[in-house]
């Protein structure tokens, strides 16, 4: 299993010009389709591709230890530099990094404001108060529905 930071810097290796928004939306988009696609049912979720759930922040979905490994530059200012001098060595197996390139061809072209908004409009993040841990059985639900279900 990995974490959510080793996720963030696969993303930020694929492409240094994310934002600090764009890396915290792809590792969600990330999160919710590893649950989707490696799990039979909401009720019986096991697989997961790192431990750590969102919070519902005010921007949507954040993990908390990549803000905290952002964090680290001067005056608490959030930059995804201080997260790249941090060293990888995490090596990816080939079905995850096949799901975080997908993730990344999908949700990738999209600026970190837009996917904020677009993670906002979905139920995981309105269902949840927030400040709170997004549960995983509502990421299943939801996304595991057809587009038409959804609206």
């Amino acid at each position: 299993m990995y974490s959510a930071i080793d996720i963030a810097k696969y993303f930020v290796n694929l492409n240094n010009e994310l934002t600090e928004l764009q890396i915290q939306k792809l590792v969600y988009y990330s999160y919710v389709w590893y649950i989707v696609k490696f799990n039979n049912s909401k009720d019986s979720i096991v697989n997961k591709l790192f431990d750590e759930r969102p919070q519902a922040w005010k921007y949507g979905p954040v993990f908390v230890s990549i803000y905290e490994a952002m964090r680290c530059c001067d005056k608490g200012f959030i930059c995804k530099t201080c997260l790249i001098e941090k060293e990888y060595e995490c090596k990816l197996d080939d079905k995850t990094q096949n799901l975080l390139y997908l993730v990344y061809k999908v949700y990738g072209k999209f600026s970190g404001n837009t996917l904020s908004d677009m993670t906002r409009s979905e139920d995981p993040w309105k269902k949840t108060s927030l400040e709170n841990e997004i549960k995983d059985t509502d990421v299943y639900e939801y996304f595991s529905k057809s587009d038409e279900e959804k609206h």
